[in-house]
């Protein structure tokens, strides 16, 4: 049988060859996808793990609609100070960042059909992911550093003038640093803007902070921080205000429930407060941390609804007073 195979291949050596040589192709091409493919998700897992250097936790704001591509809203500027006041926490550090515009040296906008140009907050150095090529991170308002890409690109250095647009008028600034992460020469192909984050605030119109880095204390994981970040203390005013809200529109709507109900007030309004309370579960967080309080807030809201529904039954038993001439 192999001297019949192998004087088949000799009487076709033609086609023998041009066989083996496209299966020695077809393998090199789908051996070097692997290869492209591993190359390409190794930079950008190195990327990425760069731009979170010395983070154990990252806070941001809930989208009330999860959208693919949308961005979480700004924070509340008291937000950092809670969470530094999260048992666990050693240092934190909030930011914001947005798309900007950044003019070339003939007034001109640095425009491309691929990624943006990005206004971000130069970090503290346990968080600072950048190494500086040229300089370092700006020092005062008037000064920005940007990415060394961008820098070679249009001929920008340490000491130069750049013009910066972003939700707030052109500012002319002078380059304070010219930056890469790693041995990335900008953010996978987006341009940066590094502000201080007084400026990041003004220029992206970012009154808040739409991100806030968390670095655990030595003996917490970060697993044991991010159940901690469960217990955040709510804005006091805030809180106190919504509580009283909320818990006035249930005794109202428990008594407006019984005086149209008439009879029967204990079941229309049993009814009521268990709507209720199902409702304070469907909106709650759902995390395990949460689940005492989602059950303390499921229960006043019950015990409101079936308040107002006790007000409004002895309304309704109270005799009519029959008024003749």
């Amino acid at each position: 049988m192999l001297k019949v195979a192998l004087k088949g291949l000799g009487a076709r050596k033609l086609r023998t060859a041009l066989t083996g040589f496209a299966v020695v192709i077809g393998v090199a091409f789908v051996a070097g996808t692997f290869v492209f493919t591993d190359t390409i998700d190794a930079s950008f897992k190195d990327l990425f793990e760069r731009t979170q250097k010395g983070t154990d936790v990252s806070v941001q704001a809930r989208l009330a609609v999860e959208e693919d591509f949308a961005q979480p809203p700004t924070m509340a500027s008291d937000t950092l100070a809670r969470v530094q006041s999260v048992p666990g926490v050693e240092e934190a550090f909030g930011s914001v960042s947005n798309d900007v515009t950044l003019l070339d040296r003939k007034g001109d906008p640095i425009l491309s059909n691929g990624p943006p140009t990005i206004g971000i907050t130069a970090p503290p150095k346990r968080f600072d992911p950048f190494d500086y090529k040229e300089g370092g991170p700006p020092q005062n308002d008037n000064e920005v550093a940007i990415d060394k890409a961008t820098a070679d690109k249009y001929d920008f250095h340490k000491g130069d003038t750049v013009t910066v647009q972003g939700q707030a008028p052109a500012k002319q600034y002078t380059v304070s640093g010219v930056a890469t992460l790693g041995a990335s020469e900008n953010l996978a192909g987006s341009r940066l803007v590094v502000f201080t984050l007084p400026e990041a605030q003004r220029v992206t119109g970012h009154d808040g902070y739409d991100d806030i880095s968390v670095a655990a204390k030595g003996g917490t994981s970060p697993e044991q921080l991010k159940a901690a970040m469960d217990h955040i203390p709510p804005n006091s005013w805030a809180a106190v205000l919504g509580l009283l809200l909320g818990a006035c529109l249930d005794v109202f709507s428990g008594f407006v429930c019984a005086r149209v109900a008439q009879r029967d007030e204990w079941r229309v309004g049993g009814t009521l407060a268990t709507i209720s309370a199902l409702c304070t579960l469907m909106l709650s967080d759902g995390g395990d941390a949460a689940d005492d309080l989602t059950l303390l807030l499921t229960l006043c809201t019950a015990a409101c609804t079936l308040l107002g529904v006790k007000y409004g039954r002895e309304l309704n038993q109270r005799p009519v007073e029959v008024v003749t001439e």
